[in-house]
């Protein structure tokens, strides 16, 4: 719920953040993604999974719903799996206890990557994106995933040490 709540704002921010058709250079549903995958392991992914398919009729909307759910597999599933992937090299339990900052960095780093190349690679095999176009949509939709995930992660740490702190003073 929380990730189509921002997707539906971040349609009005696409206007000025917009790249081209899928794509934005500031993407804050890529925050909420990134961290459904971290805190809701597979039930996250299925979520995401679910709120992506109705959101992909959103922003392809001449596809058919067998696309859809192509597109939703490569774009939920190849950053869940990249995401698992590191937290087995970083040595992270399904409780994050180890988790630090950095590691939040190379997750969000690996993850936005796979996803947008994925994506890409996919999309220019139903013929929605040239070739030519792969790198530069890639890079950019990179950036804004890695963006959005960023605010979206700064202003998660930032309430929970505002409460933290709070409950400390009671």
């Amino acid at each position: 719920m929380a990730y189509y709540l921002v997707f539906l704002l971040q349609t009005k921010l696409s206007s000025l953040v917009n790249f081209a058709q899928g794509i934005d250079l500031f993407f804050a549903p890529a925050g909420i993604k990134l961290v459904a995958f971290m805190v809701a392991g597979i039930w996250g992914f299925w979520g995401i999974a679910v709120v992506g398919l109705i959101t992909a009729q959103d922003v392809w909307q001449t596809d058919t719903m067998l696309i859809h759910l192509g597109n939703t597999a490569i774009w939920a599933g190849v950053p869940y799996v990249t995401y698992l992937g590191l937290a087995q090299w970083l040595r992270l339990d399904a409780s994050l206890m180890k988790l630090k900052y950095w590691h939040v960095l190379i997750i969000a780093l690996a993850t936005s990557l796979a996803s947008s190349l994925g994506s890409n690679l996919y999309q220019w095999l139903v013929q929605n994106r040239s070739f030519d176009m792969i790198t530069s949509a890639s890079i950019a939709m990179a950036v804004g995933d890695f963006m959005g995930i960023g605010v979206f992660v700064f202003a998660l740490a930032f309430i929970v040490r505002k409460r933290s702190h709070r409950n400390t003073r009671d």
